[in-house]
């Protein structure tokens, strides 16, 4: 099945994160957008206990959007092409998993992180 590529609109420049690595990456991550607050903190941490990985790629688009990328086998972003397999997808869905899972790209998948949502109302 042959998926559109999806336009990474222009204004989410931000959330490409040393796209100057894009094709020689040692570690390619496709983060949830509303995790881009820890990623640099939690990449530094990373990188102390694997300093042979240099050259981190990483998106914090949203987490549809890099669904949309991966079934579609890229995206486009301006006048590139952004044509990568992530080696770390996190999503903020289970379906989105096993949607991967039922098409044979990835082999399993785990729940690393409960969320609760709660409003506080005055």
């Amino acid at each position: 099945m042959n998926l559109e590529i999806p336009e990474i609109p222009i204004n989410y420049r931000e959330d490409l994160h040393n796209l100057e690595y894009l094709n020689e990456a040692d570690l390619i991550l496709f983060m949830a957008g509303n995790q881009f607050m820890v990623i640099e903190e939690l990449l530094s941490a990373f990188q102390k206990k694997h300093p042979e990985i240099k050259k981190i790629f990483y998106e914090t688009l949203p987490p549809g959007l890099e669904l949309k990328q991966i079934l579609a086998g890229g995206a486009r972003f301006g006048n590139m092409e952004i044509r990568v397999t992530p080696d770390i997808y996190t999503a903020v869905s289970e379906e989105a998993m096993q949607e991967l899972l039922k098409r044979g790209l990835i082999k399993e998948y785990f729940v690393y992180l409960h969320n609760r949502i709660v409003l506080m109302v005055r």
